[in-house]
């Protein structure tokens, strides 16, 4: 499992990479997460004015979508 908090002024999101998998999205405390799937993992995927959070691991989507809700970080919190 991987968590990755990134902080930016200027620059725009990562783009991940993902397979032809459909991406699926829903909301957690107000942010849209997007769900995705590549070669070796899943991913949930959230984007705010200042930060991003990844959260990828070899699980299925529904792993992530428990995760994602209980996830919270100082000034950057899914819930």
């Amino acid at each position: 499992m991987l968590i990755d908090i990134a902080y930016h002024q200027d620059e725009q999101p990562e783009q991940l990479q993902k397979t032809d998998t459909p991406i699926e999205s829903f909301t957690a405390g107000g942010l849209t997460v997007y769900l995705l799937e590549n070669i070796n993992s899943n991913s949930a995927a959230g984007v705010t004015e200042h930060y991003e959070c990844y959260i990828s691991g070899t699980v299925v989507r529904q792993v992530l979508k428990q995760i994602v809700p209980s996830s919270q970080v100082k000034n950057f919190t899914f819930q």
